[in-house]
């Protein structure tokens, strides 16, 4: 299991923009009779954030794998199943919180969770791209997910990831990615599964 957290604002991937290329004569460049178009992701800042995770992620991952001398510089992108747990925090918006002598009251209305956009499946989207061809080799491989929104002090995000490979049910040994620890100090981690060595 590897776990990190990644600071900053996430970010979305969702909608995508096609672009028409044109030739020095403005006309749309052809092939095969169809118009060549570039495809590009919506958010312009979208691929800082899958940067910011990747690297993230390779930093988790060659910790993790340290202790094999052969791995520890560019461990591979592994092959078989993944859990992935994520949990985006973000600070609440200050119309929470009250004026004049109830600054910094979280106001009765205030909802609990953090239920506006992004939707929390396009950010999860964006996560699991960012770790393709360093965790794992395509985002297909992930087959479980538990995916969380809360409000929090700022934006942050915990990533924990499990192979399937070398672990049994959760069921049969009662692990669960709500059982996974944070320390702000050391935000990374390499927790031995049941029944293996740390």
């Amino acid at each position: 299991m590897i776990s990190f957290t990644v600071y900053g604002e996430p970010r979305p991937q969702g909608s995508k923009q096609a672009q028409v290329i044109y030739n020095g004569q403005g006309k749309p460049v052809t092939k095969n009779g169809r118009i060549v178009a570039v495809v590009r992701d919506d958010n312009k800042d979208l691929r800082n954030w899958r940067n910011q995770v990747a690297d993230r992620a390779m930093e988790a991952y060659r910790s993790a794998t340290s202790t094999s001398p052969d791995n520890a510089e560019c461990p591979e992108p592994c092959s078989g199943p993944f859990s992935l747990f994520i949990k985006f925090i973000r600070p609440r918006p200050k119309y929470h919180y009250g004026t004049g002598r109830n600054e910094g009251k979280l106001k009765a209305s205030a909802p609990k969770y953090p239920t506006k956009k992004p939707d929390t499946v396009k950010l999860a989207r964006a996560v699991e791209d960012a770790m393709t061809s360093v965790i794992w080799i395509d985002d297909s491989q992930v087959v479980e997910h538990t995916l969380q929104k809360r409000f929090g002090s700022r934006f942050e995000t915990h990533i924990v990831i499990t192979s399937l490979k070398t672990v049994r049910d959760h069921n049969d040994d009662g692990w669960t990615a709500d059982d996974a620890e944070w320390d702000d100090d050391q935000p990374t981690h390499w927790h031995a599964l049941p029944g293996e060595v740390e």
